[in-house]
């Protein structure tokens, strides 16, 4: 279908289905990155432990500022 003969209902469908992708996307990779930083604090990751804890609280830190700026904005 063209792009041009698109009504305008159609296009602000369209534009919604693709946000809404969008915000899926970002939900999911949330979960998975809140699983991991969550699983890290209570050392449950195998080798984790075995890390300094300052490295352990530099990774788990790197791990949080996507959640907290991309999927939270």
């Amino acid at each position: 279908m063209n792009k041009s003969a698109l009504t305008l209902e159609q296009k602000k469908e369209l534009i919604e289905k693709k946000k809404q992708k969008k915000l899926v996307q970002k939900l999911i990779v949330g979960i998975i990155l809140s699983i991991i930083i969550l699983l890290g604090s209570i050392n449950i990751i195998p080798g984790l432990n075995d890390l300094p804890r300052q490295l352990r609280f530099i990774i788990l830190f790197i791990l949080a500022l996507p959640v907290q700026a991309w999927v939270g904005s």
